[in-house]
């Protein structure tokens, strides 16, 4: 997730279900890798997911909840992507 995600959306136990309320913001994503003493930490995009198709993949209720603007704000930030990091020799 590039972005912060919604509270109607994290809190939905159908977008908990859809895989949707449990995606990390991707700086979060990065911080924890680097906890884990990864480096070279590199997140490659390779698909976007509009709101619709995140309503359609398990959140269809509580995306209906979203103002304007927060639908704005989430459309195109839910994406699948390659990871790709290393972890040094000790």
């Amino acid at each position: 997730m590039q972005g912060d995600l919604p509270p109607a959306l994290r809190r939905d136990m159908e977008s908990w279900a859809g895989c949707v309320a449990g995606a990390l913001e991707e700086k979060t994503y990065r911080s924890l890798l680097r906890e884990a003493g990864f480096v070279d930490i590199d997140i490659e995009v390779t698909r976007r997911y509009s709101l619709d198709e995140i309503a359609v993949s398990g959140a269809s209720r509580s995306v209906a909840t979203l103002s304007p603007g927060e639908c704005r704000e989430v459309d195109g930030r839910f994406i699948s992507a390659f990871v790709r990091a290393r972890k040094p020799r000790i």
